[in-house]
């Protein structure tokens, strides 16, 4: 056991070697803060974590730069869940999963629907900003975020907005939170927004071999004044794919699965446990071959011109969210391409998708590969802005999170 780690026993607080890197398991918002300001005092570089799904989206080599993980994952007690206000509070270190199954029993749907729910905590889910293809309906995570108790890097705790959508007063610094990655505080606590479980679920699909076909559709969906679940365009495995999730309750249902139905002339309509099942596969194809090698970030009114151009790329795995312009490219055996090609092809991405409007940013890349793209990715505007609030929270970088595209060493 490393130096640090005894030390941090006789705080009380229960730790690991994760290869030569001590991790800190703290059990309690007081463990937390101890650690915190212990690193505070020592100059330690902390790294925020969950069950560590996320920590190699873009700049791993942080990870061997810092001094201690700090993994929430023990903290995984669902606080308050009333359903008759749809409301959930649970600790950071509970599973999607976990809370997913816990509002069901009540009638509920948890969003966001993210791809692999049993090795992602609300934390680490939070901390990334991650949506699932239901953001299509209800919008991005940070909307549903009512409150949060985080720690700040000295140790000091904090807390944002409420429990209740009634009692959210004050600075909306819980949503400043969403989305932080791990440079802002640590999460302890969160209070989401729940929706109603709908009755009726259908999800209708249509396959083609030409791109061109689908994209048609696509602007026909558009006219109709019915809200999708989920708008998933791919190709994983084979041809193109267009997938449509509806949910709903009775007659207001049947008419948009009409009306979906009539514009996509689909070949699968399916429903009710076969939807479900439908709709958890698609939100799968997120984590397919890992978190994926790159995602690209655009206007929906440019989805179509971006789409058409990665269609030329062969075998190239493509999940594009057609109401809200996210595409995921994952190009098959690029994880074990060297170093050289994974700059070569992500380099090609990113000079082809920039003239079209996209901001491309890799994930599951070589520590080297993330180093060298560096330079270019930090010109974005966005992150500018978030290396500057990171400045201000904290000004000795204590946390060293991997998680910036761009990251300033």
């Amino acid at each position: 056991m490393s130096a640090l780690l005894e030390a941090l026993a006789k705080d009380g607080v229960e730790g690991e070697l994760v290869g030569n890197k001590p991790m800190a398991l703290p059990t309690s918002e007081a463990q937390v803060q101890a650690v915190l300001k212990r690193a505070h005092a020592d100059g330690l570089r902390v790294v925020p974590m969950g069950l560590g799904s996320k920590l190699e989206w873009c700049r791993p080599e942080y990870i061997t730069s810092a001094d201690l993980l700090v993994s929430t994952r023990r903290m995984d007690k669902i606080i308050d869940y009333v359903p008759g206000d749809g409301t959930l509070t649970a600790q950071a270190g509970c599973t999607m999963t976990q809370l997913e199954e816990h509002v069901l029993t009540g009638g509920h749907r948890l969003t966001p629907a993210v791809a692999l729910p049993g090795r992602s905590t609300l934390g680490g889910v939070l901390a990334a900003g991650l949506s699932g293809p239901d953001r299509q309906k209800r919008g991005p995570v940070r909307h549903h975020v009512l409150g949060t108790r985080v720690v700040l890097p000295d140790g000091t705790l904090a807390r944002s907005g409420g429990r209740l959508v009634k009692n959210v007063t004050g600075y909306d610094l819980h949503r400043l939170h969403t989305g932080s990655r791990g440079t802002l505080c640590i999460l302890l606590e969160a209070s989401l927004r729940l929706f109603p479980r709908a009755d009726d679920h259908t999800h209708l699909i249509r396959e083609e071999a030409e791109l061109d076909g689908l994209l048609a559709r696509c602007v026909e969906l558009r006219t109709l004044e019915c809200e999708p679940l989920a708008w998933t365009l791919e190709n994983h495995g084979g041809p193109w794919r267009l997938h449509v999730a509806l949910e709903g309750r009775g007659r207001a249902h049947e008419e948009d699965v009409r009306d979906v139905e009539r514009v996509l002339a689909p070949q699968e309509i399916l429903r009710g446990p076969q939807a479900d099942e439908a709709f958890d596969a698609l939100r799968g194809l997120d984590a397919s071959g890992g978190w994926g090698e790159a995602r690209a970030l655009t206007r929906t009114s440019r989805l179509s011109a971006i789409l058409r151009m990665l269609e030329k790329e062969d075998g190239l795995h493509v999940v594009a969210q057609m109401g809200i312009g996210e595409v995921r490219l994952q190009s098959p055996g690029l994880n074990e391409a060297s170093t050289e090609r994974q700059i070569e092809q992500l380099e090609e991405w990113r000079q082809r998708l920039t003239p079209l409007g996209a901001r491309l940013e890799p994930r599951m890349v070589r520590a080297q590969t993330q180093e060298d793209l560096a330079p270019a990715l930090a010109a974005q505007p966005a992150l500018d802005w978030m290396f500057r609030l990171q400045d201000e929270f904290d000004p000795k970088a204590q946390f060293r999170s991997p998680s910036f595209p761009g990251r300033r060493a």
